[in-house]
């Protein structure tokens, strides 16, 4: 009995000195990790962050949220680029309408009046509506992915419209008020002014609204969380 029990004795000491060595090898490591995690934090290298009851846990990726925030900016944004480019495409071909409109309604080519405005309305309505064909053939080419030289001569030709008509406007004005109801046939002044008054006025209000349109769309735009600031964190006490 004597000897077993010594035999026993002799065991539990092993599997205690072998528990101990184990504890120490642990220790030792853990204080490896700490000695290299100090010198990294010295260096500039943050220290990695360990998950413990008192830590909370670390917030969940936002990248999949802003880039649905972002895709939905963009959205809006195309949203917006059509808007705008489809509304000025209806005012212009309205404008040209008008134009001919008004030239045709009132004798055409076999109107009197005392300067050139008859010729002004004919030629800016035409030259409007070449304006804004030639304007949508340039934006499907540049979609569309069209030749380049197609691209680059519809872009010269759109913008010499561009200021033809700029010029060409100004030269009505000219002619409009070198003239009178008395001179000119009464109609086709009248229509004249009113066209003139509302060319003027009418783009200005176009504008004032669809900026308040886009400020109102930027605004209900959702914005992407802020990111945290980030820091070293020490990770042990």
């Amino acid at each position: 009995m004597t000897d077993e029990r010594a035999m026993a004795d002799e065991r539990a000491m092993a599997d205690e000195n072998e528990r101990l060595r184990a504890d120490l090898e642990a220790t030792k490591q853990r204080l490896a990790q700490s000695e290299a995690a100090l010198r990294d934090s010295k260096q500039g290298v943050p220290l990695p962050v360990e998950q413990t009851p008192l830590m909370p846990p670390a917030p969940a990726p936002t990248l999949k949220r802003q880039a649905s925030v972002v895709e939905m900016g963009n959205t809006v944004n195309d949203n917006k680029v059509a808007f705008a480019s489809g509304s000025q495409t209806c005012l212009g071909f309205g404008f040209a309408v008008a134009c001919l409109l008004i030239y045709y309604l009132n004798g055409g080519d076999s109107v009197d009046c005392s300067t050139k405005l008859p010729i002004f309305l004919k030629i800016n309505g035409y030259v409007s509506i070449a304006y804004l064909l030639a304007t949508a053939l340039a934006v499907v080419f540049s979609t569309k992915g069209g030749p380049l030289a197609c691209q680059a001569i519809l872009g010269c030709f759109v913008s010499l419209l561009g200021c033809f008509l700029f010029v060409w406007l100004i030269t009505g004005l000219v002619w409009f008020f070198q003239t009178s109801p008395d001179d000119c046939d009464p109609g086709l002044y009248e229509g004249s002014k009113w066209y003139f008054i509302l060319s003027l006025i009418v783009p200005l209000c176009f504008c004032c609204c669809l900026s308040c349109c886009m400020f109102a769309l930027i605004a209900a735009q959702p914005r992407a969380p802020p990111q945290e600031a980030g820091g070293f964190q020490n990770a042990y006490p």
